[in-house]
């Protein structure tokens, strides 16, 4: 059966195409610590598993820009992210060429983009922020470069994920270790301003699944981060 969330993919394989043609790479994105090798580590560093990626709720912060980008940071300050994911058929292991991988999260403020009414009654309306597309290549691989989220009351430090291929859609919740999270509010800026008070933790948020859990590297200033997503 064909899945009628898919519509949009020619489209979005155009696009990459012609992105991909005007050479944007992560110099141009002024992700500065990540070079060849930090890249290549990163890619090493997925876990290699064909286990069905549980689903999640979507949350109440779900649009569909249709931005097919690497960059989601819009200029935001905060500590750069790499995170690098691989989307397979579970069973066979298979990479998934073609599935479309929808990110977003909330920036250092706990703030999602292209909603109102948010702490402090904050109004993000028309921005885009924390938010992209991009299309799996031949080994079922994304990379998208962003900042590391901030947090708000009652969850845990997340980014939501909608995974979208030609037969299925996945939608999902990734996590980060708590030690990391603690480290990064506690001491490194911009963080630090909110710092940790207040912050749910993975074992009190209603939630967390531990089978999300990046894999992460810090390098240079920034975070590597790595997840494999089994599509079943």
């Amino acid at each position: 059966m064909t899945n009628p969330d898919t519509k949009s993919l020619a489209q979005l394989q155009r696009r990459r195409f012609l992105l991909n043609a005007g050479g944007i790479g992560a110099a141009g994105l002024g992700i500065g610590f990540l070079t060849k090798n930090t890249f290549a580590a990163a890619v090493a560093a997925i876990k290699q598993g064909c286990s069905t990626t549980p689903s999640m709720t979507e949350g109440p912060f779900y649009i569909n820009p249709a931005l097919l980008r690497t960059n989601i940071t819009d200029g935001l300050p905060g500590i750069p992210l790499i995170l690098d994911l691989k989307v397979v058929q579970v069973g066979s292991c298979t990479p998934i060429k073609d599935a479309i991988v929808d990110i977003w999260h909330c920036d250092v403020d706990g703030l999602y983009s292209g909603f109102t009414r948010q702490l402090n009654n904050t109004d993000t309306t028309g921005e885009n922020f924390c938010r992209g597309i991009q299309v799996t290549d031949q080994n079922g691989l994304v990379r998208f470069c962003t900042i590391y989220p901030g947090w708000y009351p009652g969850r845990t430090v997340h980014i939501h994920i909608k995974v979208i291929t030609a037969t299925r859609t996945l939608t999902s919740q990734l996590y980060f270790d708590d030690a990391l999270n603690d480290e990064i509010f506690t001491s490194l800026e911009p963080y630090d301003v909110r710092g940790n008070s207040g912050r749910t933790r993975n074992n009190r948020d209603g939630i967390f699944n531990s089978a999300t859990v990046v894999t992460h590297k810090m390098v240079g200033g920034g975070v590597l981060a790595s997840h494999t997503l089994g599509i079943a």
